[in-house]
């Protein structure tokens, strides 16, 4: 499977060829296509029965070579193809794993179904093409997106099962990497299956001289850097929630509490525990490397024997404005002048697909806002989950990080997980806060009035008071609530 070649060799080729070409039509030249007859799928659903990949993909192109005269007639084959190809690779979909035989959906595997299997799990995606990645349809562990949802033509929700996704995205212009990571079973170098959606949020940084700001001169600004006070362990601290909460899906810590060299330490605790989340987001924090001049503001993603499974670095720093950075302790930058974050910037998102809990996705803080990104990420990929660790004074309703998570819950079936420290609230003499939220999709089933703009599922979650300071929630259960982004006033009660 080539990444660039001038015809496609395989399916999986071939159904981002067609999608590069469906792409060119408008929304309106694609919902005019005209629906080939019987005659014709039959012919396509016997192609499909043939082992070898090339001969499938030869004899699909074949039905569609001459291009037609009748440019519906043309773009009704094209799209049944891509129909029917998205239907075959059911078999071999992370949803289909656990199906029998007896699934009226579930034949025979062939030949080439199973070398796009084999070739994901060492290369993360079923095949390329151009800067196009066929990856299985998200979310992988609940139903999809259905094609009426977005209540327009979109190529994306024709297509249950397999999905054309971006290599490179764009941000301000700036070519942004976006990378499939492939996560098996296998119990040490991937994700113990978890059965519950038991999630664990770890503020870690509770009182206000637990995070340190300093600043330095950067160009023609003031640059921030944020670190844990040298009283404040965040490995042994993560470790003590982790260990006293028990059996788990995530643990998740917020932005600027665990350096790279923290979470290595975390790393080697965890494989001390019998009991631990299948896996942990070990918050945030700088680098030990550089760009030359500043180190990445990174989080690490640990399994449960603390082996890291991937890095994702902050793409955009924000900034604070002068009242905030005097209430952090830091000089007034000066009229109309904010303070920057003292940290490079990255050039890569990794969506992980997991095996055992489903496509993950994590936005460190001010890049959950990066508009259109963010958007065509959770489009093209519909993860299952989206990490979310921030700095901030705390989470609430109505405030960016909830308008963030609640405009993209629109655009596919993720569940949003928030999670801030507590020490700057402290320390700018707010009350305490809630610091951490967990927001659900837009609910789209015709039971809940047909997807009114209220339909999400949310939950603001206080800090245990009892023994190691940690909060938890299980997805679904009760203390939910059905909510806009207005409803509900700002500051919560104390």
């Amino acid at each position: 499977m080539t990444e660039q070649a001038v015809r496609p060799s395989s399916p999986g080729e071939l159904f981002l060829y067609l999608w590069e070409m469906a792409t060119l039509w408008t929304n309106a030249e694609r919902t005019r296509s005209c629906k080939p007859n019987t005659a014709f799928d039959r012919k396509v659903k016997t192609a499909l029965e043939f082992d070898g990949g090339n001969i499938v993909t030869k004899t699909l192109l074949q039905l569609i070579e001459p291009t037609d005269s009748d440019l519906e007639v043309f773009r009704g084959k094209v799209l049944q193809i891509m129909r029917f190809l998205d239907l075959s690779f059911y078999r071999i979909h992370p949803r289909a794993v656990s199906r029998a035989p007896s699934d009226p959906q579930y034949r025979r595997v062939s030949a080439w179904l199973r070398d796009h299997k084999n070739y994901r799990t060492t290369k993360s995606v079923y095949a390329t093409w151009n800067n196009l990645s066929l990856i299985p349809r998200g979310p992988l562990h609940r139903a999809t997106r259905p094609e009426a949802a977005g209540h327009a033509d979109t190529l994306y929700d024709r297509f249950t099962y397999l999905s054309a996704a971006p290599a490179t995205m764009l941000h301000q212009g700036r070519p942004i990497s976006v990378k499939p990571l492939y996560v098996g079973r296998d119990l040490g170098a991937g994700v113990a299956p978890q059965d519950d959606t038991r999630i664990v949020f770890i503020p870690v940084a509770t009182k206000a001289n637990d995070l340190i700001f300093t600043d330095r001169p950067l160009g023609d600004s003031r640059a921030m850097t944020c670190t844990t006070s040298s009283t404040l362990c965040a490995s042994t601290t993560i470790f003590n929630a982790i260990e006293a909460a028990g059996e788990a899906m995530f643990a998740i810590a917020p932005e600027f509490v665990v350096t790279e060299n923290e979470a290595i330490s975390l790393g080697k605790l965890l494989r001390s525990l019998k009991a631990s989340p299948a896996l942990t987001v070990a918050g945030t924090g700088l680098t030990v490397s550089n760009d030359g001049y500043q180190a990445w503001n990174e989080s690490q993603a640990l399994n449960r024997y603390g082996t890291p499974l991937w890095r994702q670095r902050k793409i955009w720093p924000a900034k604070i404005d002068a009242d905030v950075a005097i209430g952090l302790g830091l000089p007034n930058p000066g009229k109309g002048k904010q303070v920057v974050e003292d940290t490079a910037s990255g050039s890569e998102i990794v969506v992980a697909d997991i095996e055992n809990v489903g496509r993950c996705v994590t936005f460190i803080c001010q890049d959950i806002k990066i508009r259109p990104l963010v958007g065509d990420v959770i489009e093209a990929f519909q993860p299952d989950w989206v990490f979310v660790p921030i700095l901030d004074r705390g989470v609430g309703p109505s405030r960016w990080m909830q308008t963030a998570a609640f405009e993209h819950s629109d655009l596919g079936q993720s569940r949003f997980l928030i999670v801030s420290s507590l020490s700057m609230a402290e320390k700018l003499g707010k009350p305490t806060p809630h610091f951490a939220m967990a927001i659900g999709p837009r609910d789209i089933s015709e039971n809940v009035g047909g997807g009114a703009e209220t339909d999400r599922a949310i939950k603001i979650i206080h800090v245990r008071e009892e023994g190691h300071p940690y909060a938890d929630l299980t997805w679904n259960t009760s203390g939910w609530l059905q909510t806009s982004v207005s409803v509900q006033p700002w500051p919560p009660d104390p």
